[in-house]
């Protein structure tokens, strides 16, 4: 806004290009941001156009209002009026359809927005396939050994282990079934698996209490 012009022009503009009424407070809000008015500069600007008869000036109390000159415009006839209610009737019909449809569309973004992009959803496949295929292996591998501890075994190991912490009275097997069970191929395979039991037990029965501590608890 040049100093000359003071805005005068660009809110003379305004006015005839709405047609309608406003108060000093309405045009400053409405061309304030893009053209940066002040609120003094516009109320001057506005007072001037009127007092040099380009706008209309009516006092409704303590407030005015300004409007454009209607005599530059032409004469519309009642014809011409309903023609134009019944446009801005369809025009009306027009924003709501496409406010609704705004609506709806946004309401579909935002559960879009919550959903899994294409990306993460192939990548969390992924993963789970590589989950179920260990899963796979791991299940082939216990399905093809050939040497697993038997129930029986499985309870009599079990009658050998406490109950509780608080229970010293335990259920020990005789020697022979001890041995029979210590013997056993199962457990061959399971002592050569872990050598590491010969470092704390010194005789059978107490290699397969160490045993069942870790396996039947």
């Amino acid at each position: 806004m040049s100093k000359k012009d003071n805005g005068g022009g660009v809110i003379l503009a305004y006015l005839n290009e709405k047609n309608r009424p406003y108060s000093t407070q309405d045009v400053f809000s409405n061309l304030q941001k893009q053209h940066g008015f002040g609120k003094t500069a516009v109320v001057k600007a506005m007072e001037l156009l009127a007092v040099e008869g380009k706008i209309k000036e009516k006092t409704y109390g303590k407030q005015k209002i300004y409007f454009a000159d209607q005599s530059q415009f032409a004469e519309v006839s009642d014809a011409d009026l309903k023609a134009m209610d019944g446009q801005i009737s369809e025009l009306g019909t027009q924003v709501q359809s496409i406010g609704q449809s705004c609506r709806q569309l946004d309401a579909e973004l935002k559960a879009l927005q919550g959903s899994l992009t294409t990306e993460e959803v192939t990548s969390e496949m992924e993963q789970l396939r590589t989950e179920c295929s260990g899963h796979r292996a791991r299940l082939q591998k216990i399905k093809s050994a050939t040497k697993h501890i038997t129930p029986e075994e499985k309870e009599k190991c079990s009658s050998i282990h406490p109950k509780t912490h608080a229970d010293s009275s335990w259920k020990l097997l005789t020697d022979t079934e001890l041995l029979n069970v210590w013997n056993s191929e199962s457990m061959m395979l399971w002592k050569m698996r872990n050598l590491t039991w010969s470092d704390t037990c010194s005789s059978p029965r107490w290699g397969l209490f160490w045993w069942a501590s870790t396996i039947c608890s």
